[in-house]
């Protein structure tokens, strides 16, 4: 959220920050379950997409697939809001 915010986020910032940002997506995407990891689960077809507690960790509360969905919502909003404001910028407007 923080991101596509002008008042916290400077336009020079933004490219910074969306690196660091995608970095930590890539850190979810390691803690969600993928066809690699269902052998782990008792009931595989409902793992599939499940996020751990930690790497080391193969228990899925709630609460970690919540936060990473929510994550996840956000920074495609920041990324579509950037893009927008991005091209209006561009465009002379």
């Amino acid at each position: 959220t923080m991101l596509r915010d002008p008042r916290l986020t400077e336009p020079g910032e933004i490219t910074d920050e969306t690196v660091q940002l995608i970095t930590s997506l890539r850190y979810l995407l390691q803690l969600t379950a993928s066809e690699s990891e269902q052998h782990m689960y008792r009931r595989p077809e409902n793992a599939l997409g499940g996020v751990r507690a930690a790497v080391w960790d193969q228990s899925m509360p709630i609460e970690a697939s919540a936060l990473v969905l929510l994550t996840l919502l956000e920074s495609l909003e920041s990324i579509d809001r950037i893009n927008e404001m991005q091209a209006t910028d561009s465009a002379g407007g």
